[in-house]
Formats: structure tokens, sequence, C-alpha cells
């Protein structure tokens, strides 16, 4: 299984010759079929159309590049009629509101998952506040997962969910940490006998920490996960030039294209929710090729 977010930003690497033939810059989606059809890449040439790696001609999608035997496996979107239709009337599906039947408002898309081999949808991730990624652990605002089963239209203007699809916590509520034990009712213990096992620290609770014993979850590691993976995200960000316009809520104008990511820019699409549409949006400046 591979997921958009995974894919966004990974190099593409010829097997031939170990070049570098490029970035990834979105993919490219056949709405009718619910599938992924190609990888649209940023090669740093913008006086030409972007070169594209039809799925079927990639040889892997690894966890830090993505391969393909040789140049010859991109081909440009203008020359493949299979191709042109999509991309006229394409919409990135990151970012798209998703409806319940009755027109009530399950969250924005802020990921989806896909069969490497055959380019299927098989899952949207879907947020009520379009942050993917954000804090999940006390299960306010985690983004839950939808299987694509449950979706009825995957649209230009919006996507449909069966009226069944209810906005849940995508991770079920870790356990409170078990109660202390009382000091005051504590047996008072004997000296231990020699060659006795004594309890080891990793057995123990940590009291100066609050951490919970070796082996047993605690409430934070979704939240670490998260903000680790923002982190990495607004790295990448930094620095790189905006290839469509980024907009808000209210359908007002965050980034302009063209515009270089800057840390004050950051900051205005991360309080407005908008970091995955940023990160669609991005296109590799000539610099980072080299």
């Amino acid at each position: 299984m591979s997921t958009y977010r995974r894919l966004i930003g990974l190099p593409v690497i010829a097997l031939a010759d170990g070049t570098r033939l490029g970035t990834v810059r979105h993919l490219i989606i056949d709405s009718g079929k619910a599938q992924i059809v190609g990888l649209a890449l940023e090669d740093g040439r913008w006086w030409r159309p972007s070169p594209v790696l039809l799925l079927r001609d990639a040889v892997g999608l690894g966890d830090e590049v993505v391969t393909v035997r040789d140049r010859a496996a991109l081909v440009e979107a203008p020359g493949q009629p299979e191709l042109e239709p999509l991309l006229l009337g394409e919409r990135p599906l990151v970012g798209q509101r998703v409806l319940r039947v009755d027109g009530s408002l399950l969250g924005w898309v802020t990921d989806y998952a896909f069969d490497p081999r055959s380019g299927r949808i098989l899952s949207l991730e879907v947020s009520p506040d379009g942050a993917g990624g954000a804090d999940d652990s006390d299960g306010a605002v985690a983004p839950q997962l939808v299987a694509y089963q449950q979706v009825q239209v995957l649209g230009p203007d919006a996507v449909v969910v069966a009226q069944a699809v209810r906005q849940e916590p995508r991770h079920a509520p870790l356990p409170p940490p078990p109660a202390p034990a009382s000091v005051a009712s504590a047996p008072v213990a004997s000296p231990p006998e020699p060659n006795r096992t004594t309890e080891t620290a990793a057995d123990a609770p940590c009291e100066a920490t609050g951490a919970a014993p070796a082996g047993q979850p605690t409430a934070t590691t979704g939240g670490d996960l998260a903000r680790l993976f923002r982190e990495r995200q607004e790295r990448f960000l930094l620095g790189k030039v905006a290839g469509r316009p980024v907009l808000g809520r209210e359908r007002n104008v965050l980034v302009e294209a063209g515009t270089t990511v800057t840390q004050e820019i950051l900051a205005k699409v991360k309080e407005a929710g908008k970091l995955l549409e940023l990160t669609a949006s991005v296109s590799i400046s000539r610099d980072d090729q080299s």
C-alpha cells in the first residue's frame, strides 16, 4: 500500500545509471475509475511540460525513492491521449471537502492510500478541520480512515460518502494509566534477602516523569509521531515555490502562485490548517534538483 503523503517530494531514480530524473510533484487520478494512473514530476526544466511517470512503468514506490528502469520510462502528457483529459479537468483530491448524502460535512481529505500495482484507491484519510496529522491524544480532531467502499462520488468539487459514515477518531482512546498503589496502605517491606532479584528501573513507573511501565502504551505516542511528521513537513516546505495558489476556508488566497515559502507564510498556512494544500502546491526549485 502507498499513500499520497508518503510519495510527494520523493526523488525518482533510474536503475540503469543511478541518475535522479526528478521529484514527485503530484499524483494523476482517474476519478471515474478511482485509480492513480501516474506521477507528475518536477525536473527543474520550467520551459517544458512536466514529465510523467505512468504507474505501470514504475519499478518500485519505496519509502525513500521511486525507481524506474531508465529515463525512457518518462513521458510528456501532451503526447499521451489517456492523460490529456485527466490533466485538463484535474483537481487535487487532497484538500477536497467530504460530504454525506444529506449534505452534512464530514471533513476534508488529508491523505489517501492506494494499491501500488493497480493504482486503485483503497481509503481516504478525512480530518474534521483539514489539518492532517493533528494531535489526536484526546480524540478530538483525529483524522479517520474511510474505506473506499463507503465513497459514492469522487467529484471535481466534493467527495460524497454514505450517510452512515460518522466522524469518529481513527484511533481508539488509550486506556488511562493504572492508579499508583497507596503508600499509606502498603506494607513495610523487609530488607531484601541475599541474591533476591529486585525490581528493575525498566519494570517500575518513573515517578519523576510520569512515564508508564515498559511495554505499556503512553497517551502521548500519537502526538509525538504527529509532531515529528509536522516538523519534517515544515522543513520540506521552507524555501520551496508554490506552483498554484493556496486557498483558505473562505476561498481567500493564502499563498499566491510563484511565492517562495518563508517562516511567515508557513505560520499563516499552519494557522489556516492548509499545510497539505501547500505541500501539494509547491514546486521544487532547480537548485534542489542539482
